[in-house]
């Protein structure tokens, strides 16, 4: 063992990130085992599909963190070796020597790191692998209003309160990135070269009186439009029943967080081209808005929104964007196949 001053805290820091990473990973091994219990008890006897996408993410997945692990070991394989060339060229060189040129101390720390990260990746891929072969390969519908999951496949990826800007799909008479620019005409350029907008509450197809005038058919269908609903509105969360339900493919807990996805026309759970990978927030990271309630005052109607596969109502508001209503469910699990 090394006998200078410094090695205790070098020891103790060791032990330390030691005992650190067993308790986190027998805290990783009871939640994963956790999700396999609730998913066994939730599975029925309904099967689904996946697409060609989502076998392909899910391979890719597997894959990518051996993959990377190995880039990770070849780079330390070969620091290594350069780093015990070093050593062998300067065998022989006085302390003096080696004092004013050696550079193996560097190479040696890069290899460290290197190797780290392979091991790492490597945990990570076993782990990942444990994870999906205890719990199975299952598409949950989570009630992503209420949990630790986001849904970034709400409202085509538009904030709510928002439009897009897309110049290829400009609509007639909107005036919401014109009356932005003159309100902030310093910004004019930046404006208009964004994906998105705020929605004028003045603009003829985009503001409160357009949304006010729909009939409660004519806003059910156009439910997916972020700007309909008021920037402090929590997201609209589908139902998970029908075409466009987005779900979760995958989850097993920290080890395997899964895929966003949604049920296609035919069924199928598809992740599709561009597809992402599910996230968890804990508590005050997640950025929401606090306030979920509905304002209680200044209600117009309350529109049942079931039917276009949203899992709660609309509330529209004489002076504001309607606000969304979400019903209090469980989640659930359909287990996948091929």
């Amino acid at each position: 063992m090394d006998s200078s001053a410094e090695a205790p805290f070098w020891w103790l820091g060791a032990l330390t990130a030691l005992a650190w990473g067993l308790y986190d990973l027998g805290s990783l091994v009871h939640q994963t085992k956790q999700v396999g219990n609730l998913a066994q008890a939730l599975s029925g006897s309904k099967t689904v599909a996946l697409t060609e996408d989502s076998r392909d993410d899910l391979r890719f997945s597997a894959f990518v963190d051996v993959a990377l692990a190995a880039v990770w070991f070849g780079l330390a394989a070969a620091g290594w070796w350069w780093t015990f060339k070093v050593f062998a060229d300067e065998k022989g060189a006085t302390a003096a020597q080696i004092e004013e040129t050696s550079y193996a101390d560097f190479i040696a720390a890069a290899s460290v790191i290197a190797t780290a990260f392979g091991l790492l990746l490597l945990l990570r891929a076993v782990t990942g692998w444990w994870a999906r072969s205890t719990v199975g390969l299952h598409v949950w519908r989570i009630p992503l209003l209420q949990g630790p999951l986001v849904d970034f496949g709400s409202l085509q990826g538009v904030p709510t309160g928002w439009v897009s800007n897309d110049p290829k799909h400009a609509v007639a008479r909107c005036i919401c990135t014109a009356e932005l620019v003159q309100m902030y005409p310093h910004d004019a350029e930046e404006i208009r070269e964004s994906l998105d907008v705020v929605a004028s509450p003045h603009c003829p197809i985009h503001g409160i009186d357009a949304i006010n005038s729909m009939s409660p058919t004519e806003f059910t269908h156009a439910a997916d439009q972020a700007w309909l609903w008021a920037a402090e509105s929590p997201w609209p969360s589908r139902n998970g029943q029908g075409s466009g339900s987005t779900v979760v493919l995958g989850f097993t807990g920290a080890a395997f967080t899964g895929y966003y996805a949604s049920i296609d026309k035919d069924g199928r759970v598809d992740t599709g081209e561009d597809s992402d990978r599910a996230e968890e927030f804990i508590g005050q990271q997640l950025d929401e808005p606090e306030a979920l309630s509905a304002p209680p005052l200044g209600g117009i109607d309350k529109i049942d929104l079931h039917g276009s596969g949203f899992s709660g109502f609309a509330v529209r508001y004489k002076h504001s964007r309607a606000w969304f209503v979400a019903d209090e469910t469980p989640a659930d699990s359909d287990q996948s196949t091929d």
